[in-house]
C-alpha cells in the first residue's frame, strides 16, 4: 500500500471586492452630506487595518491618505471633512452593487503625520462607535426597583445627546421562553418589582440594582454585567449592526457547524494556525461571594462545632476531587484547581449556585485559544462538490469557524472569532473554542489575571487593634456566640460533620425532651394578641425578661445562623424577626408599636401592640423625611440595638432565598454573613475599662447582649430557636 501526502486544494486568490471609505461631516448621514474619501486627491487611501471584536463590533481602524500631509489645514478647502472625531464608514463593496455589503462604522480620533520630502502622508486612527459610550463613566445612583440587566444596559445608551448612536435593540432568541409575569410579584411592594418590562414580555430574568460605580460605561460596567449574562445555550453579548444599531442578542455556543459556519481547513494553501490548549486555566472546584437583592451576603461559609473552624463549602465541585474524604470517586491523580467567583450583586445564593455549576461546566476543559492567518478566503456553510467561499474582508468577530485537521481531527473543532484584523494582505482571527468574550481570552493569553473569575476586585483593609476584647475576651469554650446563653451543653460532643441546621444533633437532643428544653429559646402557639408573639425567657409581660447571649468585650462577627425547630428538634418552617441589643432592659414594649392606621393592615392586631413587620416599623423617618412619633421609634432606640434582621419588606426565615422571591416559601433559617461589629466598653454597666480582666471576668454578665425573637406563624404549636455568632478572627481578612 503507498501512502500518499496530502495534496493541498489550489484556491483562487483574486480579491472578491474593494473598499469604499465615507465619511460624515458635522455627524450629518443625510444622503447629501456624505463624503467619498475613497480617493483624496487622486490618490487611493488605504485601509492598513479593520478589526471587530465580541462584544461591541467594530473596534479600531487605520486609514492612510498618502496625498495629505503636514503642509495642509485640517478642516479646511478640500480638507473641510477632516476633523477630529467625525464619523467614518469603511464599506466593502462587490463590483455591481451600489450598496456595501459591509459597513465598519466608527470615528476618526487621532492623526499622524509621516514624515517625507514634501510633508510625508497622513495615518487616521478610528475607533468602533460604540466605543464612545467610555466617554462616559457610569455612576452610582438610587434605584428605589431592582432593573432587569437588558434595562440596566440600555440606561447607558440613552440621556446622552452627542451619543451618535441609534436606541438599543433587545433582540431575543425565536423561542425564548422567559417571560416577566407581572402577577409573580402582584403580593409584593413596589421595592420588589423590576422596573422598565412588561407584563407577559420577554425578558433576561437577571437583576440588579447597580448602576456604576464612576467606572467606564461600556468596557467595564457593562461589560460587567454581559459576564454574567449567560443562557443555557450561549451567552448575551452587544453587538453593532449596520446604521450604528447597538444589539443586545444571544450568541449561541454552536456544537456543531451549520450553514453560518465558516470552514478552513489547514492544509489549505494561505492557512496558517497558532493553538494553545492551557490546564492552568480550567477549574474543578467553583467557590463563591454574593449579595443577594434582599441585602443579605453569602459565601458558603460553615463553621465546625465548637465554631474554632471556618471552611467554606463550594457551589460546584467535581466528584473526582472533591469532597475529600468518604468519596469513592475521589482521584489521587487529578490536581484540584480552585476558583472564587465574585457574583454581581442581585443574586440569590440558589442562583448563584446554578451559575457556579454553569461556570464548572464551561471551565472545566481548558478547550483552545488560538490565531487563524488567512491569505485565502475560507468556505462558507456546507458543501458537497461546489463549495462557496467567502470573502476574508468581511470575517467579523462573533462568526463561528470550523477548523479541520487541528488535533489529528479529520472533522475539526469549533471556535468562536472574538477578534478579526482584517490587514491589506492578510485576515488575522483570534478564536476561542469555549465560546469566551474577546477580554477574557485575551486574559488568558496574557495571564495578567484569573480569567476564570468574572468579577475581579483587588480589595485592601486597614490597620485594626488585633486584640479588641482583652478585658472580657471571646471563648468558644465559655459559651460566646451561642444563641441562647448557655446552649453550648447542648453543642457538647457535636461531632463537627454536623452542620447548621444541625438536625441530626437536635433530633437527639429536643426541646421537648426536659433534660434540653432549657437549651432552646421559646415562643408558645401563635396569639391574636403580637405581644405574645414574642419570645420571653421568663417574668412574662409584667415582669419581661429577655434571653441573653454571651459575647466579648468588642469584637465583628462574621456570621450569625439561628434555626426554629418543633418540639422534636425538626426545622420548622416559619418566618420570623431576631434582633440584638446591648441592655438588659430590652422587653417586648421596646419593640416597634402599631400605630392605629398600622393594626388596619395586620389584622387581627390592635394599635398599642408590638408587631416587627409593619412598613415603618424599624425606621425613624417617612419616605418625604418626615420624623416618625417618637413613641414608636424612640423605644428601640432606647434599648440600644446592636442589629436586626427581618421586617416589613424581608422576612427572616427563608434562607438561602428572599421572602420578595417569586413563590418564596419560609424555610424556618437565616444565614447572614454580613456581619455586624460590637462594642461592649462601658464605666456604668458593662465592660468597665477601669478595672482588669480579672476582676470584669468575676461578672459573667458583662459581655452579655440580649436576643428579641417574634414569630407568629407557629400556629398551634410551640416554636424553638437555637443560633450561633460566628467572630470574625482578629486580623484575619
Amino acid at each position: 500500500m503507498t501512502v500518499m501526502a496530502p495534496v493541498p486544494r489550489l484556491l483562487d486568490n483574486s480579491p472578491s471586492g474593494f473598499w469604499r471609505v465615507w465619511v460624515y461631516p458635522n455627524g450629518d448621514r443625510s444622503d447629501g452630506a456624505v463624503v467619498d474619501v475613497s480617493f483624496v486627491r487622486g490618490a487611493p487611501t488605504s485601509v492598513e487595518a479593520l478589526t471587530t471584536t465580541d462584544p461591541y463590533g467594530p473596534a479600531a481602524a487605520t486609514l492612510v491618505f498618502p496625498s495629505i500631509t503636514l503642509l495642509d489645514q485640517m478642516g479646511s478647502s478640500d480638507l473641510s471633512w477632516l476633523r477630529p472625531e467625525v464619523d467614518v464608514d469603511i464599506c466593502w463593496m462587490t463590483p455591481g452593487q451600489e450598496e456595501p455589503v459591509y459597513r465598519w462604522e466608527g470615528y476618526m480620533v487621532a492623526f499622524d503625520f509621516a514624515a517625507g520630502e514634501v510633508g510625508g502622508s497622513l495615518t487616521v486612527s478610528c475607533y468602533g462607535a460604540m466605543r464612545q459610550m467610555d466617554n462616559y463613566l457610569a455612576k452610582p445612583m438610587y434605584v428605589y426597583q431592582p432593573m432587569p440587566y437588558e434595562v440596566a444596559i440600555g440606561r447607558e445608551f440613552t440621556g446622552k445627546p452627542d451619543m451618535r448612536l441609534a436606541p438599543l435593540r433587545v433582540e431575543f432568541p425565536a423561542k425564548w421562553g422567559i417571560q416577566f409575569r407581572l402577577a409573580d410579584y402582584a403580593s409584593k411592594e413596589l421595592y420588589y418589582r423590576p422596573v422598565g418590562v412588561e407584563d407577559g414580555a420577554n425578558w433576561t430574568g437577571f437583576l440588579t440594582r447597580l448602576t456604576g460605580s464612576f467606572n467606564r460605561s461600556l468596557t467595564e460596567y457593562v461589560q460587567g454585567l454581559l459576564l454574567n449574562m449567560y443562557t443555557p445555550n450561549g451567552r448575551w453579548t452587544l453587538d453593532l449592526d449596520a446604521g450604528r444599531r447597538p444589539v443586545l442578542r444571544v450568541r449561541e455556543h454552536l456544537t456543531h457547524a451549520n450553514e453560518q459556519t465558516l470552514v478552513v481547513d489547514l492544509l489549505n494553501p494561505g492557512v496558517s494556525m497558532t493553538a494553545n490548549r492551557d490546564y492552568t486555566q480550567t477549574l474543578n472546584v467553583v467557590y463563591g461571594q454574593g449579595k443577594s437583592l434582599n441585602g443579605s451576603t453569602f459565601s458558603g461559609m460553615r463553621a465546625n462545632a465548637d465554631g474554632t473552624v471556618i471552611t467554606y463549602e463550594p457551589y460546584a465541585y467535581r466528584r473526582q476531587v472533591h469532597p475529600t474524604q468518604l468519596n469513592d470517586w475521589f482521584d489521587r491523580e487529578t490536581m484540584r484547581k480552585e476558583v472564587n467567583l465574585g457574583f454581581y450583586e442581585g443574586l440569590s445564593e440558589d442562583e448563584a449556585r446554578t451559575i457556579a455549576k454553569d461556570h464548572l461546566r464551561r471551565f472545566s476543559d481548558p478547550g483552545a485559544i488560538g490565531t487563524i492567518t488567512l491569505k485565502s478566503d475560507p468556505i462558507f456553510g456546507h458543501y458537497t462538490d461546489i463549495p462557496t467561499y467567502f470573502p476574508r474582508q468581511l470575517i467579523r468577530a462573533g462568526m463561528s469557524v470550523l477548523v479541520k485537521g487541528i488535533f489529528g481531527n479529520p472533522e475539526g473543532m469549533l471556535f468562536h472569532i472574538t477578534e478579526c484584523q482584517v490587514s491589506a494582505d492578510a485576515v488575522t482571527l483570534s478564536v476561542d473554542s469555549k465560546y469566551r468574550d474577546q477580554l477574557t481570552v485575551q486574559e488568558v493569553k496574557m495571564r495578567t489575571r484569573d480569567a476564570l473569575t468574572p468579577i475581579r476586585l483587588l480589595t485592601v483593609g486597614q490597620y485594626k487593634n488585633p486584640v479588641p476584647d482583652m478585658l472580657f475576651p471571646w471563648s468558644y469554650s465559655d459559651g460566646s456566640g451561642f444563641i441562647p446563653k448557655g446552649s453550648q451543653n447542648l453543642f457538647d460532643g457535636m461531632p463537627n460533620s454536623v452542620v447548621f441546621p444541625w438536625t441530626d444533633w437536635t433530633r437527639q437532643r429536643p426541646p421537648g425532651n426536659p433534660q434540653w428544653a432549657d437549651q432552646y429559646i421559646h415562643i408558645g402557639p401563635t396569639s391574636s394578641n403580637a405581644d405574645h408573639n414574642w419570645a420571653v425567657k421568663s417574668g412574662g409581660l409584667e415582669a419581661f425578661q429577655a434571653y441573653a447571649v454571651r459575647m466579648s468585650q468588642a469584637g465583628e462577627a462574621k456570621s450569625i445562623q439561628i434555626a426554629a425547630y418543633d418540639r422534636y428538634g425538626n426545622v420548622l418552617k416559619v418566618p420570623f424577626h431576631v434582633s440584638l441589643y446591648r441592655t438588659s432592659g430590652v422587653k417586648y414594649s421596646s419593640m416597634p408599636q402599631l400605630g392605629i392606621d398600622d393594626a388596619r393592615n395586620h389584622p387581627p392586631y390592635q394599635a398599642g401592640q408590638h408587631y416587627p413587620f409593619f412598613k415603618r416599623a424599624w425606621e425613624q423617618y417617612t419616605e418625604t423625611g418626615q420624623a416618625l412619633n417618637p413613641d414608636q421609634v424612640g423605644a428601640v432606640q432606647t434599648a440600644q440595638i446592636i442589629i436586626g434582621y427581618g421586617n416589613y419588606y424581608e422576612k427572616a426565615g427563608y434562607w438561602p432565598l428572599s421572602s420578595a422571591a417569586v413563590n418564596a416559601e419560609p424555610t424556618g433559617l437565616l444565614v447572614e454573613e454580613s456581619g455586624f461589629s460590637w462594642d461592649l466598653t462601658d464605666a456604668t454597666n458593662m465592660v468597665n475599662p477601669q478595672l482588669s480582666r480579672e476582676e470584669n471576668m468575676k461578672d459573667v454578665t458583662r459581655a452579655d447582649i440580649y436576643v428579641m425573637i417574634y414569630c407568629d406563624a407557629q400556629l398551634t404549636q410551640d416554636v424553638y430557636f437555637l443560633g450561633r455568632i460566628f467572630r470574625k478572627e482578629p486580623g484575619s481578612a
